[in-house]
């Protein structure tokens, strides 16, 4: 949402008034658009007829729809659904391929993804499209992957390349400094599953006066948080919109979200204001993913460095002179599990909070393992000058091949188990894309494009595009400002395994917020957010 109010500003500035196309929000679930000027798709006569009164685009009434905008902005699965055996992915790949597509924040541990952003790019490309890829911390194997580059680099090599660099395909500019580099003081606490700890370090910082950004890798973990951190607040202890204490997450309701996006703008955003008391705010990936947001001191779970590195980018992210006293230098506290390595994390999935085999968010222990070592080795971080360092000393096999060897057998066993899922992932998404160089035509031989395909609600949730829309009639109220909430998205993943939904809801009202069942499940909204009764 807030990239594509930034880019609406960008669009005023660019086109004259009377001339400027919508910029699409791409976004499932978001009320879209809905005070867009009324400007038909500039250019499209087919299907300005079925522009409606109002005032939204056509594109933006269905997310089949979305890349047939001129400009949008949303998540990268609405893009990846066009390389993919699913409906309409056809149109999407064939509107998309007249425009440049942007993907930002490209990451290297995820081979599934990986592999469908590979074969959307080449289709896009053999159109005629063009496509940039924005990353500040892709490792050396996934850079060549992209590049098309052929052979290995050693990790001397790897590190060597220059950074930060813009690379085509065939050659690599070094783009030299800027104003953005910042030395920030590394250290990590063997608390990740004690939330009163966590709440503490950030209350002591936000009492100085501090802007503390917490960051967790489960919502459970979040919420567990932010509970601890509002019983313990003392002063903090308004847990209204306008709380000095937040918690934000992906499970809202859309008003609700944007809601909470602004919010947190409002207090760590590139032109909040000083706070004497400070502020904590607690959330997941949403809060490094696209918010524009500056805090002080930044607390977060271990994750790969890659992750890490985008998290602190929200760290002193703006130049100011009015930081509280001890807070004026960016520092990073990185909650780790107790214990001399994460070999505990092989065997347990309790308590996981999302590392290891068993915590089916960042799976992969040599990386995590690796980053942990980095921050242990070096107590400040140069950024940018360190980036290639930090992220090939984690990623790279050489490196991870070390663990290997220093910790022995279980996780020599855990790196084939990786590996095999890392190869298991490539050939379901490989089985799961177009095929593109066979015929469309029946008498071709190619009956899975012409008859449509059985699996599309299994790529679709692999792909974490598994979202239905929940239509509550009456509609309940926002526990934020009282406004109607309508539907709400919530994942197949939830629901008692029949795949059904019923036209409507009803709900039930209970303190502080509503329930209401689907099927055999109930479910409970509040300011906590939605999760299972």
């Amino acid at each position: 949402v807030q990239i594509h109010e930034r880019v609406e500003r960008f669009v005023a500035r660019l086109f004259p008034e009377g001339h400027r196309p919508p910029a699409v929000l791409a976004v499932p679930g978001y009320d879209p658009d809905a005070d867009a000027a009324d400007v038909a798709l500039a250019g499209y006569d087919y299907y300005s007829a079925g522009h409606h009164d109002d005032g939204k685009p056509w594109a933006s009434e269905h997310p089949k729809r979305f890349l047939a905008a001129q400009i949008a902005v949303g998540t990268v699965d609405q893009a990846l659904l066009g390389a993919l055996k699913v409906k309409n992915a056809h149109m999407r790949t064939a509107c998309l391929s007249r425009n440049l597509l942007v993907v930002d924040e490209v990451h290297a541990s995820d081979a599934y993804m990986t592999e469908i952003l590979a074969a959307l790019l080449d289709a896009h490309r053999q159109a005629g499209g063009y496509a940039l890829l924005m990353s500040a911390t892709l490792g050396s194997v996934a850079r060549r992957r992209w590049l098309d580059e052929s052979g290995e680099s050693g990790i001397a090599d790897a590190i060597d390349v220059p950074y930060p660099a813009v690379s085509t395909r065939g050659d690599t500019i070094d783009a030299g400094e800027n104003d953005q580099a910042k030395t920030v003081a590394m250290s990590s606490r063997p608390v990740m599953r004690e939330p009163d700890a966590v709440a503490q370090f950030a209350l002591d910082a936000a009492r100085a006066g501090a802007k503390v950004l917490v960051v967790r890798n489960t919502v459970n973990y979040a919420v567990n948080t932010w509970q601890a951190v509002a019983e313990r607040a003392g002063p903090f202890d308004k847990l209204g919109m306008n709380a000095p204490t937040r918690l934000h997450h992906g499970r809202y309701a859309a008003g609700d979200r944007r809601l909470l996006d602004a919010r947190v703008e409002e207090l760590l955003g590139k032109d909040s204001q000083p706070m004497v008391n400070g502020c904590v705010v607690v959330g997941t990936q949403t809060l490094e993913q696209s918010l524009d947001i500056d805090a002080d001191l930044l607390i977060t779970d271990l994750c790969p460095v890659d992750v890490l590195l985008q998290r602190i980018g929200r760290l002193h992210r703006h130049t100011r002179d009015n930081r509280p006293a001890g807070y004026d230098a960016p520092a990073c506290i990185v909650l780790t599990p107790p214990g001399d390595d994460l070999s505990p994390l092989l065997d347990s999935g309790q308590d996981a909070n999302g590392l290891g085999p068993h915590g089916y968010v960042y799976r992969n222990l040599h990386v995590l393992e690796a980053t942990r070592r980095l921050i242990e080795k070096y107590d400040e971080w140069r950024i940018p000058e360190m980036n290639r360092r930090l992220v090939e000393n984690a990623t790279h096999p050489t490196a991870l091949e070390r663990i290997t060897d220093e910790l022995g057998d279980e996780w020599k066993n855990h790196g084939i188990d990786v590996e095999g899922s890392y190869f298991a992932d490539k050939l379901t998404a490989e089985g799961n894309t177009i095929k593109r160089e066979k015929s469309f035509y029946p008498e071709e031989d190619n009956e899975e494009i012409c008859k449509g395909w059985d699996n599309e609600v299994k790529i679709r949730t692999r792909l974490g595009d598994d979202r239905v829309d929940i239509i509550f009639e009456p509609a309940p109220v926002s526990p934020f400002d009282g406004a109607a909430i309508e539907r709400i998205a919530m994942t197949v993943r939830w629901l008692d395994g029949s795949g059904s939904v019923p036209e409507s809801v009803e709900t039930t009202d209970m303190d502080g917020g509503f329930e209401f069942g689907v099927g055999s499940r109930r479910f409970r909204y509040d300011r906590l957010g939605l999760r299972r009764a």
